[in-house]
């Protein structure tokens, strides 16, 4: 139901430009869709254009990281998780266990797992 959601996500994104706005939560789930239809490099551009609104938001970077690693760049892939780490590391509000789960693996395949412990 990817497609379903491309859809949904590219009416919000039109109502955003209306409104003359860029949405951090409507580029971030455009992204992670275009991510699950493969379609990588339309993946970066979304979260590259929601990451402005908030920095701070350690699960873009990883999922940026994610498109980035599927698209042959590791290194920009890697310092993307290590942002992501980071974030999640000086988070005021830690993320839930579910939430980490996937990281950590990623963190470990980078060697960045030592480094960022949570």
């Amino acid at each position: 139901r990817y497609n379903d959601s491309l859809l949904a996500l590219r009416s919000a994104e039109k109502l955003d430009q209306q409104s003359s706005r860029v949405s951090m939560m409507t580029q971030y789930n455009l992204g992670w869709t275009l991510f699950e239809l493969g379609r990588y490099e339309e993946a970066v551009e979304a979260f590259n254009r929601g990451i402005p609104q908030q920095p701070d938001y350690p699960f873009v970077y990883w999922r940026r990281g994610l498109a980035l690693e599927a698209l042959g760049r590791k290194e920009d892939a890697r310092k993307d998780f290590e942002t992501s780490a980071i974030l999640i590391v000086t988070a005021k509000i830690k993320p839930t266990e579910e939430s980490l789960a996937p990281i950590r693996p990623k963190l470990r395949q980078y060697g960045l797992d030592t480094k960022y412990i949570f």
